[in-house]
């Protein structure tokens, strides 16, 4: 039973749909300034005794609206994520959060069966200026859900509401008018209607940013 759920969390939380990558610089971004980028990670899931590698590749853009908030948003192979950033404090320490939603379609079990998710976020961006680089941390809640009908199969033991903890931790910095964006990031996912902790999920790569001045 503990795999069928594991299988529950890994359908909505990976697979290259489901990210939960930050590469955000709590830094507002100037109004009207447009910047671009992609993301090359890998997820790696750890359930109790098992481990399961899945690529992620993401295209990402933001737009600058006021002094203090921008929107912008990401996409990937089956899903997408808005969101809008609010600079709370500027200086050597940057504060903002970042509040964000996101749909998709993620492969699901071992038939590879595509289910849908819905995805909330919040992470809060602290950013610290350590010379021309930021090292930018995120902790982070994060809630996703499926339809209870596609997911378990009418299976009262496996998950559908998911609440997961966790943050990234990256450093941003800047080579010749490119921005590179290495980041590590971790989530404990928590299957509320069965009152179970389901593994780790693990990301990890970097995003290259372009555009506007950086």
């Amino acid at each position: 039973m503990r795999g069928a759920r594991w299988l529950a969390a890994a359908a909505v939380l990976s697979a290259g749909c489901a990210s939960y990558s930050t590469r955000v610089s709590p830094r507002p971004t100037p109004p009207g300034e447009t910047r671009y980028g992609f993301n090359l990670d890998v997820q790696v899931l750890q359930p109790a005794g098992a481990n399961r590698t899945v690529p992620n590749f993401e295209f990402t853009v933001r737009h600058g609206l006021t002094e203090r908030v921008d929107i912008g948003g990401k996409v990937g192979v089956f899903g997408g994520e808005f969101n809008t950033k609010m600079t709370l404090v500027t200086g050597r320490l940057s504060v903002a959060i970042l509040p964000s939603t996101g749909i998709g379609f993620a492969p699901f079990g071992t038939d590879e069966d595509i289910v849908p998710y819905a995805s909330f976020g919040l992470p809060v961006l602290l950013g610290l200026q350590i010379g021309s680089a930021e090292l930018v941390a995120a902790p982070r809640v994060h809630l996703q859900t499926s339809p209870a009908e596609t997911v378990t199969g009418g299976r009262p033991d496996v998950g559908t509401l998911l609440l997961g903890v966790g943050g990234t931790l990256g450093l941003r910095f800047t080579v010749d008018t490119w921005v590179l964006f290495p980041e590590l990031g971790v989530l404990a996912p928590y299957a509320v209607d069965v009152e179970s902790w389901e593994g780790v999920v693990w990301q990890g790569g970097v995003g290259i940013q372009f555009g506007s001045p950086p």
